[in-house]
């Protein structure tokens, strides 16, 4: 087909920051395409240029890869083809219930990075040297894709950037539960998928967005109520976290990070006006129950000094558990498996620049003056440097 055109994203109700929507490219179900950026110029490697397979966040329901934040032209002008991906998002991605598979989404990167393997010579590309990177839920994908037997092969180095480690992927049980809340507020028998087929995008959308009820016993799979599916004969047979750790995965070499304030995005969703040190208090004890006093002994309400405000606290405590913690358990558990034969180093980052402007737009307003999850994308893809502009028109 002529790829004369911005392809569109697939079905979602998108509120990310500017940059991240399909703002132009519209959404449909017809949405799986890559979009490719390379050198102008055939490499002097005869292997050809090294390749940067890129994988979007937006907690498993939202977010392009076309999207305006990743822009590969950087990339193509310093010597490397960069890769786009779209996927299948939210309920239409990963709904699981007791008869489906699950994973679409995830099996939807797999074929991406297998047609990269063999289609990117075409664009100069050296499908031995293919990075695949990813932030945000993008970066969880790496991790799965690294545990996952099917995507063995299919690149050599990977990067995360701030995967939020302390999420676990889901497991059948609440991903049934899930489904089945989704099947029943659309006048559906649970796993009856016959009838699902029958609905039509905006109605799934809708039961995604209102159907998925709070999980009281295991709070911190309510942040991702469409994460992929955990399964022992499956895609992705161990948690990413467990597997990195206990090194069920072939080594390669990799690249993670955390941004300073991951959390806050994660505390402003659940905690919508600032905390009082009594709210504050009972918060803790409402989510760590038992440990509650050792944990408010480690993040007390006035752990950021001058704080009015306990979701202060609560982001230093976020970060750290959802973020920070696992991925330092993570990588040193990798290094101690790794030996100087594999060849395989691993690193970690901290970004703590604070931006000189302000792009996150309407709903993001916390965001300004800190260094909010998301906030390294731009230096990454290098967006809002001079002449590097995405033309819609």
């Amino acid at each position: 087909y002529m790829a004369d055109y911005i392809a569109p994203a697939c079905m979602q109700d998108c509120v990310l920051p500017p940059g991240n929507c399909p703002d132009f490219s519209g959404v449909s179900e017809d949405c799986l395409y890559v979009t490719v950026m390379a050198p102008p110029k055939p490499s002097e490697d005869p292997e050809g240029y090294p390749v940067f397979f890129w994988i979007h966040g937006g907690a498993y329901t939202q977010g392009m890869g076309n999207a305006a934040l990743y822009n590969g032209t950087t990339f193509a002008q310093n010597d490397v083809v960069t890769v786009v991906v779209n996927y299948r998002l939210g309920a239409l991605g990963f709904l699981a219930s007791e008869s489906m598979t699950g994973n679409y989404g995830h099996i939807d990167q797999r074929k991406a990075l297998q047609w990269t393997q063999n289609n990117i010579e075409g664009f100069g590309g050296d499908p031995k040297r293919v990075t695949v990177g990813g932030q945000s839920a993008g970066a969880m994908s790496v991790a799965a894709h690294m545990v996952g037997p099917g995507s063995k092969g299919l690149f050599a180095q990977g990067v995360m950037e701030s995967n939020p480690m302390g999420l676990p992927f889901h497991e059948r049980p609440d991903a049934s539960e899930n489904a089945k809340n989704v099947f029943e507020y659309l006048d559906c028998v649970a796993d009856d998928v016959a009838c699902m087929r029958t609905k039509s995008t905006d109605e799934i959308l809708d039961a995604q967005a209102n159907a998925v009820k709070m999980n009281f016993d295991n709070l911190f799979i309510n942040f991702l109520p469409f994460a992929p599916l955990v399964d022992p004969v499956g895609e992705i047979p161990v948690q990413p976290f467990v597997g990195l750790r206990n090194g069920d995965f072939d080594r390669l070499p990799l690249l993670s990070g955390t941004v300073r304030d991951e959390g806050l995005m994660f505390v402003d969703e659940l905690f919508t006006k600032p905390l009082t040190k009594t709210a504050y208090n009972a918060a803790l004890v409402a989510i760590f129950r038992d440990i509650s006093p050792e944990v408010l002994k480690a993040y007390p309400y006035d752990i950021v000094e001058g704080t009015v405000d306990g979701r202060d606290a609560m982001n230093v405590m976020a970060t750290d558990l959802l973020f920070y913690c696992p991925l330092r358990n993570a990588t040193r558990s990798y290094q101690a498996l790794t030996t100087p034969e594999d060849m395989s180093p691993a690193y970690n980052y901290k970004f703590d620049h604070v931006l000189s402007f302000d792009c996150w737009g309407e709903g993001y307003e916390f965001c300004v003056g800190v260094v909010c999850h998301g906030s390294d994308l731009p230096f990454v893809f290098n967006v809002f440097s001079d002449g590097i502009t995405v033309d819609y028109d």
